[in-house]
């Protein structure tokens, strides 16, 4: 694993380490790391830095779907069932553009595929907050770095806080994700 600061980790049932991402360049691979043999896996992903997004259609996955690189504070987390889930962070999106995203992306460890759930495909796009504590499809939070916290519940859903958008502004809003219903309120 090359140098990188702010990478995304996740840690699997099994008590693996993965990194996603991370600066140093901007990147967008995967990594494994095995306590037991203390030893790196490269589990996939481009070997370049500033990698873009490959977005695929919202809510299928595909082996050819990818999150461009992340870093900067990408809200992760790891669901009940082991699923891994990436959420904004300063990444490179699409278009190969730059800055604070929104994008909400899932990954099975045991099938290593990606899945865009929610969010833009392009960087600094604003939240739509809808109804105060409901759920909507068209809810997202806007695009975010720097992010301040975020944990799963015992009934599975996401939750995230604060966090900085593009030009420094710091947020104090707090986000919910239904994984059943793929919605935030």
């Amino acid at each position: 694993v090359l140098f990188r600061s702010e990478a995304c980790e996740f840690t699997d049932l099994q008590g693996n380490l993965w990194l996603f991402g991370g600066d140093g360049q901007l990147w967008a691979d995967l990594w494994k790391f095995d306590p037991v043999t203390a030893e790196w896996a490269w589990m996939g992903g481009p070997q370049t830095a500033s990698a873009c997004g490959n977005y695929g259609i919202k809510g299928v996955p595909a082996a050819t779907n990818w999150p461009g690189s992340h870093a900067y504070g990408a809200y992760t987390f790891v669901d009940n069932s082991g699923i891994f889930w990436l959420f904004g962070g300063w990444g490179v999106d699409v278009n190969c553009n730059v800055g604070a995203m929104n994008d909400l992306w899932r990954f099975d460890p045991s099938t290593l595929t990606w899945t865009w759930m929610s969010g833009d495909n392009t960087n600094g796009q604003p939240g739509v907050y809808g109804t105060y504590q409901v759920f909507d499809p068209l809810n997202h939070p806007g695009g975010k770095l720097e992010g301040a916290s975020s944990w799963v519940d015992n009934n599975n859903n996401l939750w995230l806080f604060g966090g900085e958008s593009s030009g420094g502004v710091q947020w104090n809003d707090m986000w919910k994700y239904d994984i059943a219903s793929n919605q935030w309120a």
